[in-house]
This record gives C-alpha cells, structure tokens and sequence, in this order.
C-alpha cells in the first residue's frame, strides 16, 4: 500500500506531490476529523453529481 499526496495548483489543476509508502502515512498539527471533511468537502465539489 502506499500514500499519494496531492496538492491544487492556482489553476484548479490538481498535482502529485509525493508518493510513499503507508507506514509513513500521518496527519500532522490537526484533528483526523477536520481533515476527513475537508476531503469530503473537495470531493463533493469536484463530484459530478
């Protein structure tokens, strides 16, 4: 398993930053619950729904 972190450019592009392997998966200086909605934020705006 790995991670894929990904950022968003200033023209809404999203861009790979960084693979990694699992292991070194973590959320650093915040709460895991703020980070899921703000996932799930970007993912219902980007959803084709």
């Amino acid at each position: 398993m790995v991670t894929v972190d990904i950022g968003i450019d200033t023209g809404d592009v999203l861009r790979l930053v960084e693979i990694g392997g699992v292991n070194s998966w973590g959320i650093y200086g915040s709460k895991v619950s703020d980070f899921i909605a703000a996932m799930e934020a970007e993912a219902l705006d980007r959803a084709d729904v």
